[in-house]
């Protein structure tokens, strides 16, 4: 038996040691692209062309500062920050109502309306964009900041309903009958109770939605078509166009300004998020 037992711990470490080794080639070749890229902005023009591989000979910042300013990037932070911000509390506003009726009332079509709301998650954004640019357009809120937030907004609402109901429907019940015996409606029991004890859920939420938008392109393209109002993604497409052709350090530079924001925030709050997106989905 002592044998057996040796023989299957072996066998573990075996196991552990090839799976190790296998997620480490597998990280650096999906990490090779984006360590060529960083190195590739940080090179001069001339050192690109001559050794695209290799280690920069002279570090240089010119690509960044040359990105900085052709592509306005000032213009484009201000704008990607504005969308994804209020874009993200618009979606969480529209989100609060419906995920606490869901969670907390015993409603008959309880399921059927949480899956109507939750469509906007399964469909492709290409299946719903000729109607919604025909009501924009009668609207007048094509090529309008107002017009792309309440897109983020409305294509947002369903994630921060996911992840409110299940949190929201795990807040113990004697919490409510004791609001309700002080004199708690249900406004008064949402702003007062619900709210505060779901900011860990509102956070994670947050988080996720802002990354979401942030990285968002398809709207931007079919919405935007003024350089003032476009987002970073849809902006750093100027650096491709054939004044900058010959100078491949600075597309890469763009890229990575485009990308550092979003992937700051995500290493900030990566425990928050893991931490928080499972809340709800086991019942106390």
């Amino acid at each position: 038996m002592r044998c057996t037992f040796q023989n299957n711990r072996k066998r573990l470490g075996s196991g552990r040691m090839v799976w190790t080794t296998g997620m480490g080639v597998f990280s650096v070749f999906w990490s090779a692209p984006l360590l060529l890229m960083v190195l590739t902005s940080l090179k001069t023009d001339e050192e690109v062309l001559a050794s695209p591989f290799s280690w920069p000979h002279v570090w240089s910042i010119k690509a960044y500062l040359d990105t900085w300013k052709a592509l306005g990037y000032s213009t484009l932070l201000f704008n990607s920050v504005l969308y994804s911000v209020l874009g993200t509390i618009v979606a969480i506003l529209l989100a609060l109502v419906p995920a606490f009726a869901l969670s907390r009332f015993q409603l008959k079509a309880r399921v059927s309306i949480l899956v109507l709301l939750l469509i906007p998650l399964m469909l492709p954004q290409q299946t719903v964009i000729i109607p919604l640019f025909n009501l924009f357009r009668s609207a007048g809120l094509i090529d309008t900041r107002l017009g792309l937030i309440l897109i983020h907004a409305a294509f947002g609402m369903p994630l921060e309903l996911l992840i409110l109901v299940g949190f929201l429907s795990n807040i113990p019940k004697e919490l409510e009958y004791a609001a309700r015996l002080d004199g708690c409606d249900d406004v008064k029991m949402l702003w007062h109770i619900v709210i505060p004890l779901a900011i860990p859920a509102i956070a994670v939420g947050f988080t996720l939605n802002v990354i979401e938008i942030w990285k968002e392109y398809f709207f931007s393209l079919v919405f935007l078509s003024s350089e003032k109002f476009m987002p970073v993604t849809l902006g750093i497409i100027r650096v491709t166009n054939d004044r900058y052709f010959h100078a491949i350090n600075v597309p890469a530079a763009a890229v990575i300004m485009a990308q550092f924001p979003i992937l700051l925030l995500f290493v900030f709050t990566y425990r928050w998020i893991s931490q928080g997106i499972y809340m709800g989905s086991v019942k106390s």
